[in-house]
């Protein structure tokens, strides 16, 4: 059992025996491990106090947090609820195994979009703590699926030991005369000696040697298969990884491309030229068209940062939503409708506004009204549009 997990149950003033907590832990370990896109959606929803969007994703949760005291007449905005939900995000996001999942990348993305509500949360564990958990996977995570391979596929195959064989003699003794002929010169004429000669030979047994060959060979066969089997499957890797390294060095090209040119991929006007408000739904859209793969790149932020000062010597300090809404023509939100996905437009607080033609987050009560820094403003309509892609992907 964790014991940060303990101390979040301590400091929330829920304290329980340890039969009790490590039934929790069990819980959120359960819930955790097999959680979906859904879920982990409600799960930030509860630690925000949204409205619920799809309550039977978390079932498994609330069934288990539900007391039948009259105090938990409504169990999905208890104290303890929305303690564990920020425990369960919060594992999701660091734990090993589910850190390298769609679902962790999906959560964090919606952690980002959402993080500037900012509702008064009666939890223990801070909304800045999973904000720096969202950005730290977003930042792994995109170097992650841009990693190209630096080296060549390596085959290792240990080399086959060959039979040995235990040789077994046979000796055959042979033996024979050979004729000498012998000149005299004394006497004149020629003699003839025979001299015996003796020969031992050894012989291998056939029986055994033939066996031997028949077992090196198939392994040798054996050993051939199995580098023919390996070098194809290395080869079939590396095809398959063409196009994903292809676009990973395409999208860099073109996004340095697009910073150097300082000029709209759409309009073809130098950023210098677009009123700002405009030019931060020009910029969040063509950098999420340039993006190739999802989460965006780390360097993001900078990526928007430089485009948005392309001959500006200054930004304005504060962008609000209703100004961007303002320049919006009612002919283009059935596009930016398109874009937004049902599920995820109280999690993305820019699109729902621009789909509404209004500012949502002015109408919504317990909801801060965005202000933000032009450039994190940007960022934050770019992160939306990134997370309905993400979303797309991973649901369908």
């Amino acid at each position: 059992m964790d014991q940060q997990f303990v101390d979040s149950y301590r400091q929330a003033t829920l304290e329980r025996d340890d039969k009790f907590l490590r039934g929790r832990w069990k819980l959120v370990v359960e819930v955790s491990s097999k959680l979906s896109a859904s879920g982990a959606l409600e799960l930030i929803r509860v630690c925000l106090d949204l409205p619920s969007y799809n309550r039977s994703s978390i079932a498994t949760l609330l069934d288990a947090v539900k007391d039948p005291g009259p105090q938990y007449a409504r169990p999905e905005i208890t104290l303890e609820l929305r303690l564990l939900a920020g425990i369960i995000i919060e594992r999701l996001l660091h734990e090993p195994s589910l850190r390298i999942t769609r679902i962790a990348d999906v959560t964090a993305s919606a952690l980002l979009c959402s993080r500037n509500w900012r509702p008064n949360i009666a939890v223990v564990r801070p909304l800045s703590l999973l904000v720096d958990a969202a950005f730290q996977q977003i930042s792994e995570r995109s170097v992650m699926v841009r990693r190209l391979p630096n080296e060549a596929p390596r085959i290792d195959l240990p080399i086959p030991t060959l039979p040995s064989i235990a040789i077994t003699e046979k000796e055959t003794k042979y033996g024979f005369e050979i004729p000498v002929k012998i000149h005299d010169r004394y006497n004149g004429g020629e003699q003839i000696q025979k001299t015996a000669f003796s020969l031992t030979i050894k012989e291998i047994d056939t029986a055994l040697l033939s066996e031997w060959n028949k077992e090196t060979s198939r392994k040798l066969q054996q050993y051939a298969t199995d580098v023919i089997t390996v070098v194809n499957k290395k080869f079939q890797e590396a095809v398959r990884a063409l196009p994903s390294a292809r676009s990973i060095l395409a999208e860099e090209n073109n996004i340095l491309w697009w910073l150097f040119g300082e000029a709209s991929n759409t309009s073809k006007k130098p950023f210098s030229k677009i009123s700002l408000p405009i030019l931060y739904i020009v910029i969040a859209n063509e950098l999420n068209s340039l993006t190739q793969q999802t989460p965006g790149p780390s360097a993001a932020m900078a990526y928007i940062d430089r485009a948005l000062r392309s001959g500006r010597s200054s930004l304005p300090d504060a962008a609000t939503i209703a100004e961007l809404v303002a320049t919006v023509s009612a002919d283009s939100r059935p596009s930016w409708q398109k874009l937004m996905r049902p599920q995820l437009a109280d999690l993305c607080p820019i699109m729902q506004s621009i789909c509404a033609g209004t500012d949502m987050s002015a109408k919504e009560s317990g909801r801060y009204a965005m202000e933000l820094p032009a450039t994190e403003f940007t960022f934050q309509l770019y992160q939306e549009l990134i997370l309905n892609r993400l979303h797309r992907e991973v649901v369908g």
